[in-house]
């Protein structure tokens, strides 16, 4: 009997393992054969016999779970792991090992998705082994899967740390090397797609050629590896839009291809191989418009899907992806057929995704596009419907990428509004709003922070323009304030928590470590305790850093990196080289972990609910900082232009029918165009010098008569105040292009002005502010009254660098020097000059230093403008620095050019040194918006100490009356050179 049935559970077993038939397993009866099996075990006294059944019967289960689908297999896996636990007991050799038989349960999820068996071949994998580079490059692969399912990120980072420990411990010529570098590569790839760091995917780029260059030619391995380096280029291409090199799409393409030739057809892997190169064919036929891209695309889209059987792992990919193509080649030729197409298997691979997988959202983004499309050929309602309650789910789901998430939640808005729905495109516009500070997340670099940020530029305006359309000012000034200075977000958060955490210091004291080393990795140069010297014992630590901000610089710049490697191959190679000295990936890692560090704390001292929805600022909080004078939010957008006044007890809509978006645009390109040519002949043309002038007269009478004319006229200030009268304040918050022009100094200054008056520095008295929540924050520190009328402790800061290596003297600066040591004692003043007045000097002197004036050269980019910053003795003291050093205090006044001046592509985020300073901690700012004469900056200053200092004491609260004072008189005697006085602004309560 025992015999009989014996043979007949090995024969299910060979069936199954050695014949791939899965029903000998998994039909009842091979569970009651197994059963009795064992009932008849029991009655046999052989230890043999019991040793065989045992092994059987364990197998045969094991089986079963590997056969069964998801959700069916579950008792089987228990019973199997239960038998193996005894069968270990009587002879361990017969037992496969963990690291195996999770090797087994993940060859498995190849093709079908079972979260439980996924997550029990990981806690086999955590257990040590004695092949423990294998078990390293499966327990990546496996940490890798789970996070593309279930968008956990933890994984993602546990999957990439696995797989660098296994390539450190494996020999170069390791059979595995090729596998785990691919491996590593791909989840560099996914990672990069979620976080958006730049390193990222050019380490995956590295990493998959690695990969493939160590893979033989006749390798069965070889294709996935093509594969892989495939998909990264195309990452890349995508990641920089219109301007993305071809050379990576091409490259892309024709690898594909080879991966698609040397895979084995029957290899369940082939179909996603085919998807990959129909994805590739559609993003050059979005570049080209080739239709025969598109059809190829169509035609290996579905010859993938036809080798995907139902409930397989990347079915819903497959369908998704074909779905896209369809759509798109619908709206270039009109056949309905392919719409239909479109929209049937969307749907189908809607319902293929399940719920809490990371893709589920795309699935639904692409259905709703096909639907979209329908609605716009038969104008029926509820495709609309449907299409907007699909990406309001999919916006809504923290599975799928932060990314991702807001472009659906931008297309929802976009919709909506196209169809004047206003109240539908303010909530789709808000839900992606609510999505950027996920962008900027501290565990990336500043310059991809700053480059997925450029992306929605404008968004937040866009966000609030419709919410005002739809009748809900209050609303559109706590979007604005969510949507705008997001990079500064993790800055005030540790600021602000002593005074929510005083029960646990504790916490509060390992956030504010976490900031300091988050800082320093994501804005990388050498530690200051490394000096790398070259032959003659020169130190190089200047000349490395600035190659790891050009580094960074041109990773931001879309096209540039592809396209600098495939033109100056060695250069870049070195250039890679050195940045990898600074910062290795095993850096970006510690970074990453460190982010996710300050998430958990950041929900625990309550300063955010979690890192999917931080602190959202209401509007009687914002209502508060508008106690001195109402905030004027200048919103410009493509639907409408408004100014929204901020006061203590509400929020009115002044719209400015004269200021369109585009002009905007137009006007401040010009204006900048303008400051740029002068920069370029800084040495001497008079009629350049005479064109800006002209420019910036043009841009402030534009102003007056678009904004600043409206918005005085709505809150009474139409006249000059009288000579007893006390000058009434407003502070400016503009957004967009807008914030790179002198609203304060916006009118007609012409003193032969049929009208005088019509000028804001004739009206009020001007500050800015880069958000409503830095101007309350700033407002709650100055309330508090000082201790004596002289604090010993509170000295004031002279950086005076009139003379700078490389750069043109500043002979005026030894004049503001000698004011200063004029009007304060030599105990309440550091100087910092010459060869003193380092980086690094001078980024520790701003932390112990109440007050500062700093006179030397400044320094803007445009496109990066984090790398921004004072040019000091030995280099740049970057925006970048300033965040991260920490600069408590009360006043600076910054006598240099462009401190106010942000960048181009990301203005709603004021990243200037002006601003670095506030967040960072100094209330009061006095800053320039653009290149100043060292001659009008000295005048300006001895101008504004007169005001603010007695008896060697700084009265900061007075700084924007004083500066306005200042540049009024500045003004008066020089009217027609407005480039000489309109830049200096105030920032602060």
């Amino acid at each position: 009997m025992v015999d009989e049935l014996l043979a007949a559970v090995r024969a299910r077993i060979f069936a199954y393992v050695q014949q791939h038939d899965p029903a000998a397993v998994v039909a009842e009866e091979a569970v009651t054969q197994a059963d009795d099996l064992w009932l008849a075990a029991q009655r046999s006294s052989e230890g043999r016999v019991r040793e065989e059944v045992l092994f059987a019967v364990a197998w045969l289960h094991w089986c079963r779970f590997l056969a069964l689908p998801a959700g069916a297999n579950a008792t089987a896996l228990r019973t199997a792991e239960h038998l193996f636990v005894e069968l270990a007991q009587v002879n361990p050799r017969r037992v496969p090992d963990h690291h195996q038989r999770a090797a087994m349960i993940v060859r498995r999820l190849r093709t079908l998705d079972d979260p439980p068996a996924l997550d029990h071949a990981i806690d086999l994998l955590h257990q040590e082994h004695p092949d423990r580079v294998g078990r390293l490059c499966l327990l990546g692969v496996a940490l890798q899967i789970r996070s593309e399912r279930t968008g956990n990120l933890a994984d993602l980072n546990g999957a990439i740390a696995a797989q660098r420990e296994a390539l450190r411990n494996m020999a170069a010529d390791h059979d595995d090397r090729g596998l785990c570098l691919s491996n590593l590569s791909n989840s560099l790839r996914v990672r990069y797609e979620r976080v958006g760091d730049l390193a990222d995917i050019g380490e995956a780029i590295r990493m998959a050629r690695m990969s493939v260059e160590v893979t033989p030619a006749d390798d069965p391995h070889r294709a996935k590896r093509l594969a892989n380096l495939g998909t990264a280029l195309l990452v890349r291409f995508e990641r920089d839009g219109d301007h993305g090199n071809v050379a990576d799409l091409n490259e892309a393409i024709a690898v594909d291809r080879a991966a698609v030739e040397v895979e084995a057809p029957d290899d369940p892997d082939r179909a996603g191989m085919l998807s990959n190169l129909g994805l590739a064919l559609q993003a050059r036929f979005d570049r080209f418009e080739d239709l025969s891209d598109l059809d190829e695309a169509i035609t290996v889209g579905r010859a993938a899907l036809d080798m995907s059987a139902p409930g397989q792992a990347k079915r819903a990919e497959l369908l998704s992806s074909l779905g896209l193509a369809l759509r798109e080649r619908y709206r270039r030729v009109g056949a309905d057929a392919d719409l239909d197409e479109a929209i049937r298997v969307g749907r189908a691979a809607v319902e293929a995704t399940s719920a809490g997988h990371s893709e589920r959202a795309a699935t639904q983004f692409n259905l709703g596009l096909a639907l979209q499309a329908r609605f716009e050929r038969a104008r029926d309602p509820a495709d609309m419907s449907t299409a907007f309650g699909l990406w309001r789910e999919a916006a809504a789901d923290r599975n799928a990428a932060a990314s991702r998430r807001i472009r659906i939640a931008e297309k929802w808005g976009d919709s909506a509004a196209l169809l004047g729905r206003w109240q539908d495109a303010a909530e789709g516009y808000a839900a992606a709003v609510r999505l950027l500070p996920l962008l900027a997340w501290p565990g990336a670099s500043w310059a991809s922070r700053e480059r997925l940020l450029a992306e929605y530029h404008g968004l937040a305006s866009t966000a609030a323009a419709c919410t005002v359309a739809a009748g809900f000012p209050d609303r559109a000034v706590e979007i604005l304030e969510r949507g705008r200075g997001v990079l500064w977000f993790h800055l005030l958060a540790s600021q602000t928590t002593p005074s929510k955490v005083s029960a646990r210091p504790e916490l509060a004291g390992r956030l504010a470590e976490l900031r300091t080393e988050l800082d320093q990795l994501a804005n990388p140069t050498l530690p200051r305790n490394t000096t790398v010297v070259d032959a003659k014992g020169n130190s190089l630590n200047s000349h490395l850093n600035a190659i790891v901000h050009q580094v960074e610089h041109y990773r931001s710049l879309p096209g540039a990196e592809s396209y600098l490697h495939e033109n100056i191959p060695e250069s870049m190679k070195l250039l890679e080289a050195l940045y990898a000295l600074v910062r290795p990936g095993e850096a970006v890692d510690r970074q990453m972990a460190a982010a996710q560090q300050w998430d958990v704390l950041v929900a625990q001292l309550g300063i955010g609910s979690d890192n999917d929805s931080p602190h959202e600022t209401t509007i009687g909080e914002l209502r508060q900082a508008a106690t001195s004078g109402p905030i004027v939010i200048v919103n410009c957008s493509s639907w409408r232009c408004d100014a929204l006044l901020v006061t203590t007890t509400g929020t009115d809509v002044v719209e400015l029918p004269d200021l369109t978006h585009a002009d905007a645009v137009d006007r401040t390109n010009a204006f900048l165009h303008a400051l740029r040519d002068v920069d370029s002949v800084r040495a001497g043309q008079v009629a350049a010098r005479l064109t800006l002038e002209r420019a910036i007269s043009s841009v402030l009478e534009w102003l007056w008569e678009a904004v600043a004319d409206p918005v005085l006229r709505a809150l009474g200030h139409d006249r000059c105040p009288a000579p007893a009268q006390p000058w009434p304040r407003i502070w400016w918050c503009p957004t967009g292009p807008l914030a790179m022009l002198p609203l304060h100094a916006a009118g007609y200054h012409d003193p032969n002005d049929k009208a005088p008056g019509r000028a804001v520095l004739d009206r009020v008295v001007s500050s800015y502010t880069t958000t409503v929540r830095a101007l309350a924050r700033a407002l709650i520190d100055d309330s508090q009254p000082p201790a004596a009328p002289q604090r010993p402790n509170e000295k004031l800061l002279v950086v005076a660098l009139g003379r700078t290596p490389g750069q043109p003297q500043l002979p005026n600066v030894d004049r503001e020097r000698d004011l200063l040591a004029t009007v304060f004692p030599a105990e309440r003043l550091t100087l910092l000059e010459g060869p003193a007045a380092t980086v690094h000097a001078v980024q520790d002197a701003l932390g112990s230093h109440t007050w500062a004036h700093l006179s030397c050269h400044g320094s803007q980019e445009p496109t990066s403008p984090s790398r921004g910053g004072l040019v000091l003795y030995d280099g740049r003291l970057t925006v970048a620095d300033l965040t991260a050093g920490g600069s408590q205090g009360e006043f600076a006044f910054l006598s240099a050019c462009k401190t106010a001046m942000g960048g181009t592509r990301v203005a709603d985020e004021m990243i200037t040194v002006a601003a670095a300073l506030q967040y960072a901690g100094r209330r009061h700012v006095i800053a320039t918006l653009w290149s100043v004469w060292d001659t009008a900056a000295a005048n300006v200053a001895e101008d504004v100490y007169a005001r603010l200092v007695s008896r060697g004491d700084l009265r900061p609260g007075q700084s924007a009356e004083a500066l306005h004072h200042s540049v009024r008189r500045q003004r008066d005697r020089d009217p027609y050179r407005p480039s000489v006085w309109a830049p200096f602004i105030h920032i602060g309560p």
